[in-house]
Protein backbone atom coordinates (compact mmCIF):
# COMPACT_ATOMS: atom_id res chain seq x y z
CA UNK A 1 0.00 0.00 0.00
CA UNK A 2 1.43 3.58 -1.13
CA UNK A 3 1.47 6.31 1.35
CA UNK A 4 -0.73 9.20 0.34
CA UNK A 5 -0.61 13.11 1.75
CA UNK A 6 -2.14 13.17 5.15
CA UNK A 7 -1.17 9.33 6.30
CA UNK A 8 0.63 8.80 9.18
CA UNK A 9 3.98 6.95 8.70
CA UNK A 10 7.32 4.79 9.37
CA UNK A 11 10.09 5.73 6.89
CA UNK A 12 13.79 3.71 7.24
CA UNK A 13 16.20 5.15 5.59
CA UNK A 14 19.92 5.18 4.91
CA UNK A 15 21.90 7.58 6.17
CA UNK A 16 25.78 8.15 6.44
CA UNK A 17 28.20 8.49 9.30
CA UNK A 18 30.03 11.94 9.88
CA UNK A 19 33.82 11.29 8.59
CA UNK A 20 33.73 8.03 7.35
CA UNK A 21 32.10 5.97 4.31
CA UNK A 22 29.63 3.70 7.02
CA UNK A 23 26.16 3.85 6.05
CA UNK A 24 23.39 3.43 9.27
CA UNK A 25 19.77 2.68 8.91
CA UNK A 26 17.23 5.51 10.72
CA UNK A 27 13.73 5.86 10.92
CA UNK A 28 11.52 8.85 11.20
CA UNK A 29 8.13 8.40 11.82
CA UNK A 30 5.26 11.41 11.37
CA UNK A 31 2.52 12.68 8.62
CA UNK A 32 3.20 13.02 5.14
CA UNK A 33 3.16 16.42 3.75
CA UNK A 34 4.42 15.54 0.40
CA UNK A 35 5.14 12.89 -1.79
CA UNK A 36 7.09 13.33 -5.25
CA UNK A 37 8.88 11.07 -7.28
CA UNK A 38 12.17 12.18 -5.55
CA UNK A 39 11.35 12.21 -2.04
CA UNK A 40 8.72 12.31 0.50
CA UNK A 41 8.21 14.94 3.09
CA UNK A 42 7.07 14.44 6.67
CA UNK A 43 6.22 16.33 9.47
CA UNK A 44 6.91 14.88 12.81
CA UNK A 45 6.03 18.11 14.85
CA UNK A 46 2.74 19.52 13.68
CA UNK A 47 -0.30 21.07 14.67
CA UNK A 48 -3.44 19.05 15.85
CA UNK A 49 -5.72 21.77 14.55
CA UNK A 50 -5.62 20.64 10.39
CA UNK A 51 -6.73 24.48 9.50
CA UNK A 52 -3.22 25.89 10.53
CA UNK A 53 -0.84 25.64 7.79
CA UNK A 54 2.58 24.32 8.29
CA UNK A 55 5.33 26.59 8.68
CA UNK A 56 8.37 27.40 10.50
CA UNK A 57 7.44 25.88 13.87
CA UNK A 58 6.62 22.66 12.11
CA UNK A 59 9.30 20.31 11.68
CA UNK A 60 9.68 18.02 8.63
CA UNK A 61 12.24 16.02 7.10
CA UNK A 62 12.86 15.09 3.36
CA UNK A 63 14.14 11.85 2.72
CA UNK A 64 15.46 11.16 -0.64
CA UNK A 65 13.87 8.49 -2.17
CA UNK A 66 16.65 6.44 -2.98
CA UNK A 67 17.58 6.32 0.63
CA UNK A 68 14.81 4.95 1.31
CA UNK A 69 14.77 0.95 2.60
CA UNK A 70 10.89 0.92 3.99
CA UNK A 71 8.25 2.91 4.37
CA UNK A 72 5.14 1.46 6.78
CA UNK A 73 1.82 2.66 6.70
CA UNK A 74 0.77 3.42 10.89
CA UNK A 75 -2.48 4.91 10.42
CA UNK A 76 -4.34 5.92 7.07
CA UNK A 77 -5.59 9.56 6.47
CA UNK A 78 -9.35 9.66 6.77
Amino acid sequence: MKPRKGDLVRVEFDDHVRDGDELIRFAVYGRVLNITRHAITVAVWEYVDPDVPPDDNVDRYTIARKAIADVSLMVRAE
